[in-house]
């Protein structure tokens, strides 16, 4: 599988974190909306999007066909504008007890349909819940990526806590925003300490809007390619997220 997009000779930017499909979640509001997300996207040099609406214990949420249909227009819509842009299909999960067995029940999308799933929690909570909960699901059989890790507190508190996630080998996930300084200084410095020592697998852009966060990555690999070798920063935004929609190519 190549690193660039075949029809344009470019690198393949590829994002797996984004609430980009309209009206079921805090992030698209409409079709009109979506298909300006897509444009941004289109213009900033993104090639692959993972479409990943919230699934929380308790809410509404939107089921595994329904997430299905409506990244299958968009994906329609995408092509008759000529954007040349592949879209997929995932959850982010709010981790709860049962995510496991409704994963297997396939109530919850894993990312591509593959084993990967992508997890959150609430910000606030301690670490031996995260990793518990991280624990559990590898123990099902699953593949979990942290969401943008640097958005919890244990984390930013004790680099030491991130350092024993990837030592159990567990996948880690950073929004492109938090590196080019949008949550500040302070959480821009822990994720430059986070990719110094290896421990993230992903940039996402954990797209919501067409303003603030928008879905956009350009300025997060130019900030990587000041910093780290070509080989490094293609494994963050194309290389390991190739293993996820491999059975989509």
């Amino acid at each position: 599988m190549s690193l660039f997009n075949n029809t344009e000779n470019k690198r393949r930017v590829i994002d797996v974190h984004c609430h980009i499909l309209p009206g079921i979640d805090d992030g698209s509001d409409s079709w009109e909306t979506s298909m300006e997300m897509m444009r941004i996207a289109w213009a900033d040099g993104i090639t692959d999007m993972i479409a990943t609406p919230h699934f929380k214990a308790g809410r509404h949420n939107a089921s595994p066909s329904r997430v299905k249909e409506l990244a299958g227009e968009l994906q329609k819509r995408v092509n008759n504008e000529g954007m040349d842009i592949k879209i997929y299909t995932g959850n982010e999960i709010m981790y709860f007890s049962e995510a496991a067995d409704m994963l297997d029940a396939g109530d919850i999308l894993t990312l591509c349909d593959s084993d990967y799933v992508l997890v959150e929690f609430l910000p606030g909570d301690n670490f031996m819940h995260i990793s518990s909960g991280l624990d559990g699901l590898r123990y099902m059989g699953f593949e979990p990526i942290l969401a943008h890790v640097e958005r919890y507190e244990c984390m930013l508190r004790d680099i030491k806590n991130v350092q024993e996630l990837a030592r159990k080998g567990i996948n880690m996930q950073v929004n492109a925003s938090s590196l080019t300084g949008a949550l500040g200084a302070k959480v821009k410095k822990a994720v430059i300490k986070m990719l110094d020592e290896g421990y993230i697998d992903f940039i996402g852009t954990d797209a919501h809007d067409t303003g603030r966060r928008s879905p956009q990555m350009s300025k997060c690999i130019k900030v990587l390619s000041r910093r780290y070798e070509n080989g490094d920063v293609d494994d963050l935004v194309c290389s390991n997220a190739l293993d996820i929609i491999e059975d989509y190519q």
